[in-house]
Formats: structure tokens, sequence, C-alpha cells
């Protein structure tokens, strides 16, 4: 009886001190997000010591948003926001695309469902193969999301543009490898890269979008030396720009990461489509030797 009775206050114990270091974190995302508003300078710096200056992106005089800096590494930078929500209701902060030196990148949040007069602090995390670009310093930074209630009906959107303290550099990037396609809308490049997070061999893919239009560009029914194989990509495109990304072929039945050689063919079909109403554009088969990727 008395262990049952010591188990139970443990476990209540537990439970008060999980319960107080939850209370006590959000009241520290609270406490920076005011200070964030309030316009003082918290330190966020990539490691490179490159800065960007506390400032308001976003006020339609209900909802404000305020970047407090820009924290990580130049291959994984995250902007730390602090959100406002003036109104009764509940909303929710979404980040949809990032562009970093004018290229398009991946960016993602947590969910933040911010209750109504409430403040929080949101870190936004920039997923991206911009050392592929060779880029070295973070320049120029545009941030575009969504806002939306509790039903997730639309209620705003917006787009944040700021520089950082680097100097802004030309870029002269031209991409090396087998052009897949060129036509004056869209050009697609690929070549071979080793992989600094697993030492696994990528193919990298280049795609730049010169029309007036998003589109999204991906590929289906690859094939290694006649066999499937996973491999996928898949990058949504806004009108101009251009993204980079490297992607891992795995085997179809293990998803063991497949280590290429010289020798090695890959086909796929190339497709690219309308972001917005999904109509397919162009599609392409694509034979690939990989010993022309290198």
């Amino acid at each position: 009886m008395m262990k049952r009775i010591t188990a139970a206050l443990l476990a209540a114990a537990l439970f008060l001190t999980l319960t107080g270091c939850a209370d006590a974190s959000e009241r520290q995302r609270r406490k920076t997000a005011l200070r964030i508003l309030r316009g003082d300078d918290l330190g966020y710096h990539l490691s490179t010591g490159t800065a960007v200056e506390n400032q308001e992106v976003y006020n339609d005089g209900s909802i404000v948003i305020q970047l407090g800096g820009i924290s990580g590494t130049t291959v994984d930078p995250q902007l730390v926001l602090a959100v406002k929500n003036g109104t009764r209701k509940e909303i929710t902060f979404t980040p949809q695309r990032c562009f970093i030196n004018g290229w398009q990148t991946d960016c993602w949040t947590d969910v933040y469902e911010i209750a109504g007069h409430s403040t929080i602090t949101a870190t936004v995390s920039i997923s991206s193969d911009l050392e592929l670009a060779q880029i070295s310093d973070i320049c120029d930074i545009q941030l575009d999301f969504d806002l939306y209630d509790k039903d997730y009906n639309s209620i705003g959107t917006g787009s944040a543009s700021f520089q950082t303290n680097a100097e802004s550099a030309e870029d002269s990037y031209t991409p090396s490898g087998t052009v897949l396609l060129d036509d004056g809308d869209y050009k697609v490049v690929a070549w071979l890269v080793r992989s600094s997070y697993d030492n696994s061999t990528r193919v990298c893919t280049y795609a730049e979008n010169n029309t007036n239009r998003a589109v999204n560009v991906t590929n289906s029914k690859a094939r290694l030396n006649g066999e499937p194989v996973e491999y996928w990509f898949f990058q949504d495109i806004n009108a101009g720009a251009r993204r980079i990304s490297s992607d891992s072929l795995h085997d179809s039945d293990s998803y063991d990461s497949i280590e290429l050689t010289d020798s090695d063919t890959l086909t796929y079909t190339l497709q690219i489509s309308d972001s917005d109403s999904n109509v397919q554009l162009l599609t392409q088969e694509v034979t690939l030797t990989l010993a022309d990727l290198q």
C-alpha cells in the first residue's frame, strides 16, 4: 500500500514539475516576444556574425509581426519572429516560402495557434541546399506567409523583405552539369554531388522558371539500370525564380541508400505543372548516364 502511495506521489510530483517547466518555457517565449516588439536587440546572429535589424514586417492594425533577428548557420538559418494577435479570435501563422539572395528555398515552423490578445515567439527554419549554389553569405531575405483563423480560413497574406549586414555580392552562379531542358521558359540541369550529411552520392537538380506563373517541377517513374528505384524530387518555383536541391536514390524494397557508379543509367519522366491549377505544362523523358553527370 505504501509503495502505491509513494508511486502516486512521485507521479504527481513529476507532472507538476513538467507542467511548471512548460509554463516557465511559455512565459519565457512571451517575454522574448514582448522584447522583440519593443525593439530590443537580443543579439541574434548567424555563426558567421551576420545579423539583421529588429524591424516590423507586417501590421494590418490587428496582427503585428516583428522580426527579432536571424540565428543558426548559413546552411540552416532561422528567423526569430514575434507575432502579436490583437484580435479576440485565435489565429494561425504559417510561412509559405522563403527567398535568400534571390534563391527560392523551403521554410517551415511549428503550427503556432495564437490565442486572442496574446503574443508568441515563432522560429522559422529555412532548409536549403544553398551551399550548392555557392552562397557563403546571406545578404537579403524575403519571407512569404499566410494567416488563418482557427477553422483555417485565410485572413491575410504577407511578404516581408529585409537586408542583413552582409555585403551584397554579384551572383554569377552558372550550373555545370547535364542540361535536361532549356527552352527559354524553363531550364533544368542535373549533376552528381557527395553529401556532407551521410557521404552518399546524390543527384542535384537546378530548376529555373522564366515564366510569369508559379510552377511545380518534379519527376516520376524513376528507374536505375531498368529497375524501379525510389528517387523523387519536387520543387515549387515562383515566377522568375530559381532553386536547387539534392536527392538520394534508395532501394525500392529496403529503402537503403544506393551507392551510384559511373556505369549506372538513371531514367525518369520530368514533369512541369502549373502550381495553382495543377495543369500539366510539360513532360519529357530523361535518360542520364551517371558518368556524364560528374
